[in-house]
Order: C-alpha cells, then structure tokens, then sequence
C-alpha cells in the first residue's frame, strides 16, 4: 500500500469549513482505482492539517495524482486553505487493535533519514515499538510510511483520548529516541485530532 499526504494550513474558521464539507469535496477521488481510504487529521485552532489518502499499489497512487491535484485545487480555491508540501510514501507497518476513526486523536511525527538507514528503522519499530505500544492504554493503531529513494519517513499512532496519547509520551519518547538516535535523525512530533475517516480494501485489512 502507499500513501500521499498533504499539508494544509488556513484559519481556524476556513479549517472547520473544509472539515464540514471534506466528504463532499472528496467523494470523487474515493471512487478513483486502488483508492484504499482517505484520512483528515487537523489542529483547527493552530491552523494546520494532513490530508492523507492511501493506495492499493504505487501505479493506482500515480495514476491518481491529476485527480487529487484537482480537488487539491477546488478545496483551496473555495474555501481559503492552502496547500503546502505533498509527501509520497509506501506503507511499511500497519499495525492495529481498532480501527481509525473520526473523534479520537494522533500524534504524528516525520522527518529525514540516510535511506541506507530506513530498514534498520523499521526492524526497530518492529522489535521494539510494536510490543510496548499495542499494550499502552486506548492505543488504536500505528503506520510507518518511509520514502526509500529519499529517506523521508511518517509515523502516526491513533489514541482514544488525549489523556491516552499524553500518558503513552513517557513510555515511548525514550524508545524512540533512542531508535533516532542510533539512526542519526529527528523528527517533527505534532498532535491532531481525527476529523475524518474513510477506510476500504487494505486499510480495513490487519
């Protein structure tokens, strides 16, 4: 599976506008070939979110991206939000115990790495992420996306509350420290809150 996110900022009044109408506004691009889900996180009140669409296959993501760039285009005309970098990935890990849904929250972190370095990364999360944070209270899900040729990397963990994904940043801030740190990379750690959810094909499998 792949992935294509989309930075957005606006003002909060023009983010809520864009939430409200979001399934409307993309109701084309979910019936595209290979379309596996759409996913809108947003910090309405700091003026940012991450439109993060998700593709059976590389070609169905290519395929795909004058259509995407269209409704990119609408939504930024019509509503004041604009659009920042556009990110492609392949899905690496996807690992859940519920599914995504609108209400609940993420913390999602990305950053640059050697890509000489991506699988040793990955080996890690799955050694030692995966076991800690599937166990932690209202956990939901977990995606690693990693861009191969460039060394750009997104990782996402979904939480039922807030109070769960602060209580989870003592447990696992040190571990992925550590990981980074052995990789020679940072990331950007934000917080959104889940304001849509569409999920078909791969996304709804385990």
């Amino acid at each position: 599976m792949h992935a294509r996110m989309t930075r957005l900022t606006g003002t909060p009044e023009n983010l809520r506008r864009m939430i409200s109408t979001f399934e409307d506004s993309t109701a084309a691009v979910r019936q595209l070939p290979g379309c596996a889900g759409i996913v809108l996180v947003a910090d309405s009140a700091a003026g940012r979110a991450i439109v993060a669409s998700y593709w059976e296959s590389e070609g169905a993501m290519n395929a795909s991206e004058e259509a995407v760039a269209g409704a990119r285009t609408r939504i930024s005309a019509e509503l004041g939000v604009e659009a920042g970098r556009v990110e492609r990935y392949e899905v690496s890990i996807l690992e859940r115990s519920q599914p995504l849904k609108a209400g609940t929250c993420v913390r999602v972190m990305s950053g640059q790495l050697a890509p000489a370095r991506i699988a040793a990364v990955e080996t890690e999360v799955r050694e030692r992420i995966l076991p800690v944070i599937t166990g932690l209270p209202g956990f939901r899900s977990t995606v690693v996306c990693v861009n191969r040729q460039s060394g750009a990397i997104f990782l996402g963990s979904s939480w039922d509350t807030p109070t769960d994904r602060q209580a989870s940043e003592a447990i696992m801030a040190p571990r992925r420290q550590r990981i980074l740190a052995e990789a020679g990379a940072t990331l950007e750690v934000e917080h959104y809150d889940v304001a849509y959810v569409h999920a078909q094909g791969a996304m709804q499998r385990s």
